[in-house]
This record gives structure tokens, C-alpha cells and sequence, in this order.
């Protein structure tokens, strides 16, 4: 059964389908969430989130839009949800702690490419890690973050040339040490 014919069956009050849906996406939605926030904690609860808003919006939902492409539309929403309402204390903290990428992290368990991953601007890392790590079609990117199938293309690349500039700091900086 197709996701779009199972969002379909909730949205018509089987909300039981949900539970297939969420075993079927959880784990994409959860790397997801993981390579943009870093936070293993706050990603679970995002990925919890994205279903809360799933089954309140069952109603918005229609067969010909991709599930996927609906399901990570929701996703980024949460996200930058939760970037509004916690700005001001993250704000707060860099001012107290200094910028985040300025201390001293644990990168003892990172691969170097995770590590330039991390210092990619948050549009470049999000298209990357939609496009590459969960393999989402341009036309489906589009979609998510609101750009044309050509700006996606456009920004991948960019990110791409970006991420390869930090990975060439990483390990110049590795081979320093």
C-alpha cells in the first residue's frame, strides 16, 4: 500500500494507518532532524511533532500531493518553528558561551565530512542532507523549501563547492595538529 494511499485512509479516519507511516518515515525524518540540529534528544521530539502535526492536518492532505515531499514540508515548518521560539535564548547563550562553532567541540566520533557538514550554511546543509542523505527528488526539494527545481539545483551545487572548502580546512587543519 502506497503512502498516499494510507495518509489517505487517515485523513478519512483510520487513524490506526498512521502507525505504518511513522515506522515507513521516522527514521529519515529523525536523520533529518539529527544532521540539522545535532541534538539526538530535540530530534526525537521534532520527529514526534511532525506526527502530532500529521494527524491534526490529516484533513489538509490530498492523494496527488507526494507523501514524502508533504510529510518533510511539515518537517521543515516544525523546525523552523522551533528556531523562532528558542532564537532568543540561543541568542542569550552565544552571548554568554561565545558562537557555538567557536568552542571547543567533540569531534573525537565525527568522520571530517560530518565536521564540514556542521560548518555549511543551514540552506546548504538542509538541501545536502535532503538531496543526498534522504534522496529526495529536486522537483520534492522544491516543494519542501519553497525554490525552484532550478534553485535547488543551483544551491546544491553551491553547497557542494562550499562543503568541499570546508572539508579542505578540515583535514589541512587535521594534518596541523
Amino acid at each position: 500500500m502506497t503512502d498516499e494511499h494510507l495518509m489517505m485512509l487517515v485523513a478519512d479516519g483510520n487513524t490506526g494507518k498512521l502507525g505504518i507511516l511513522f515506522q515507513r518515515h521516522q527514521a529519515k525524518l529523525y536523520d533529518y532532524f539529527l544532521r540539522m540540529t545535532k541534538d539526538e534528544f530535540l530530534s526525537g521530539d521534532l520527529v514526534q511533532l511532525v506526527f502530532e502535526k500529521v494527524l491534526k492536518g490529516k484533513h489538509t492532505y490530498r492523494q496527488q500531493y507526494n507523501f514524502l515531499g508533504w510529510i518533510f514540508r511539515i518537517a521543515k515548518n516544525v523546525l523552523m518553528d522551533h528556531y523562532r521560539t528558542h532564537r532568543r535564548t540561543a541568542e542569550i547563550n552565544d552571548e554568554v558561551m561565545g558562537h557555538p562553532y567557536a568552542q571547543e567541540e567533540d569531534y573525537s566520533q565525527s568522520t571530517d565530512i560530518e565536521i564540514a557538514m556542521g560548518h555549511l550554511d543551514e540552506m546548504y546543509r538542509e538541501v545536502l542532507i535532503l538531496t543526498r542523505y534522504d534522496e529526495l527528488k529536486y522537483k520534492e526539494v522544491a516543494e519542501i523549501i519553497g525554490l525552484s527545481e532550478t534553485g535547488v539545483k543551483t544551491r546544491v551545487h553551491r553547497a557542494i563547492k562550499q562543503l568541499k572548502e570546508n572539508y579542505l580546512k578540515v583535514i589541512n587543519h587535521d594534518k596541523g595538529k
